[in-house]
């Protein structure tokens, strides 16, 4: 039996935030790459500085890093001192300079794989969405099988509202590695979007959001936040039979989780007050409040030594 169910109480968690994959992405990039570097160098105090900056970036050191390889291109311009540079300014955040550094990199090398994904990363972290496809399409070009420029670039895509592009990245990076958690988390809450934002196709949206939680779950089957993520869209599809089969899943696997038990707790208190009204006993179902305006300007009340009902009545004449 479906019963109704206030959408607001519903909460969704979010996948982690794209800077945060973008550095764990960076860093594995350029873990590879410190390991197979092999750049030739004569001079005694390059050999020294590149040494120092290899070490400085493997322990995250990326003042003393930006330093050494600032030096080492002033001494021998090569793609890979310039990558490590753009890394080590990405570090720090320092983004423009960051970008010129990959620019340098690219220029000595074009097909310099990490320098074009990197300036990527870097164009995203900017907001400058439409040089960061660019360098996306440029990375594909040179790795058609990468799943990860497919994942970012089904990202950028959505920034930029390119709906159906998005979608379609998002799905060949899942084909390309089956596996790709983030992929299906980032396609799941695409779809979400695109539900909240055109009501009229919602349900559409939300069902394939559903499936691809489902997807999610045939290869990693103790995922909570899966489960809780379909609990809270049967939910908002009205569908509360179904919305309490996934919660209670969702607990099974992390019984503590915050967010679940909420979620678990207003699908029962919603649907205990469907049944008392069914019964009779409540003359009415209260709406839940989503309008907040009129209580943006409330203040707390200074307590004058008299009984607070006479204080509420001084404060209103």
């Amino acid at each position: 039996m479906n019963l109704q169910v206030r959408h607001s109480d519903a909460e969704l968690i979010m996948p982690p935030p794209i800077e945060s994959l973008l550095s764990t992405h960076g860093v594995e990039e350029g873990g590879k790459r410190i390991q197979r570097s092999d750049v030739a160098i004569d001079v005694a105090s390059a050999n020294e500085a590149y040494l120092q900056g290899l070490m400085c970036l493997e322990s995250k050191n990326w003042s003393r890093a930006a330093e050494a390889f600032k030096k080492l291109t002033q001494l021998l311009p090569s793609p890979e001192f310039y990558y490590f540079l753009g890394c080590a300014y990405l570090e720090l955040r320092d983004f423009d300079k960051a970008a010129h550094a990959y620019k340098k990199a690219i220029k000595l090398d074009p097909n310099d794989f990490e320098a074009h994904f990197s300036l990527a990363f870097t164009y995203l972290l900017l907001g400058k969405m439409a040089r960061a496809l660019e360098q996306l399409r440029k990375v594909i070009q040179l790795d058609s099988r990468d799943e990860a420029a497919y994942f970012f670039l089904g990202y950028v895509h959505s920034q930029l509202h390119h709906w159906e592009l998005a979608v379609d990245a998002y799905k060949k990076a899942i084909r390309l590695k089956r596996d790709y958690e983030e992929a299906y988390h980032y396609l799941a809450s695409l779809y979400i979007s695109l539900g909240e934002r055109f009501k009229d196709k919602h349900e559409q949206f939300f069902s394939k959001a559903i499936e691809t939680y489902k997807k999610l779950l045939e290869i990693y089957p103790g995922h909570s936040i899966a489960y809780n993520n379909i609990g809270a869209l049967y939910a908002r599809l009205e569908n509360s039979d179904r919305a309490l089969e996934a919660y209670e899943k969702a607990l099974e696997r992390d019984p503590a989780n915050p967010i679940t038990l909420q979620n678990l707790h207003s699908l029962k208190e919603a649907q205990l007050e469907r049944k008392l009204f069914e019964l009779g006993f409540l003359k009415k179902i209260k709406k839940p409040i989503t309008d907040l305006a009129p209580y943006q300007n409330r203040r707390l009340l200074e307590v004058k030594g008299k009984p607070l009902s006479e204080t509420i009545i001084e404060e209103r004449r």
